[in-house]
């Protein structure tokens, strides 16, 4: 440590690290009806198509606990917007994609997720694409494991890599946006059959 000559101090006081980049995401585990879900998206799914999930109980009480887990981390009410089954097939992979959209006043409100019901050791990761600054980049590896739930910015790059192991790997995705968005309450209109995600609240 160096030590200023007697009779003089610092030239400087009161330092501050700040930064201005936070690149966050969460992840945590709830229950669902994974085996359903996972047989659901097998069997309905086509080449190439994600597959949109139909308003059954199963798919409500999903869309329950996840949006019950969001409004929790995000500390503000949140509804599904849309919500999909993704099938990626032994040697397949989804390139890197975001779900912005250019109405947002604040991007950072808005979220995705992705929900992995019966996922197994050795399934290809999740990827998050962070590029900044015209010189920083950032990769950031999520191994997926059944009933995890990853809910992260809207505006990411993310993909997956390619699925090595022989076997079917499922995935429910999809985008929570908030009750009040700029703190306006604003008039939803149903998407995908579905206008708030509490029909089986009393």
């Amino acid at each position: 440590m160096y030590t200023w000559p007697t009779g003089t101090s610092s030239p400087m006081r009161d330092l501050k690290h700040h930064s201005i980049i936070d690149l966050d995401y969460w992840t945590c585990f709830i229950d669902a009806n994974e085996s359903v879900i996972y047989e659901m998206v097998m069997a309905k799914h086509e080449p190439n198509k994600d597959f949109e999930l139909p308003t059954s109980h199963t798919v409500m009480d999903l869309r329950r606990e996840i949006t019950t887990a969001a409004n929790k981390i995000l500390g503000r009410p949140y509804y599904i917007d849309a919500i999909w089954g993704v099938h990626t097939g032994p040697g397949e992979s989804v390139i890197a994609h975001s779900h912005w959209n250019n109405s947002w006043l604040n991007p950072d409100e808005y979220f995705s997720f992705c929900y992995y019901p019966c996922a197994k050791e050795g399934d290809a990761p999740m990827v998050i694409h962070i590029q900044h600054s015209n010189r920083q980049e950032i990769l950031e590896r999520i191994e997926p494991e059944a009933g995890m739930l990853v809910i992260f910015r809207s505006y990411y790059q993310h993909m997956t890599e390619r699925q090595i192991v022989d076997r079917h790997r499922i995935s429910i995705a999809g985008n929570l946006y908030p009750m009040e968005p700029n703190g306006v309450k604003v008039k939803r209109e149903p998407r995908q059959g579905v206008l708030s995600d509490d029909l089986w609240q009393q």
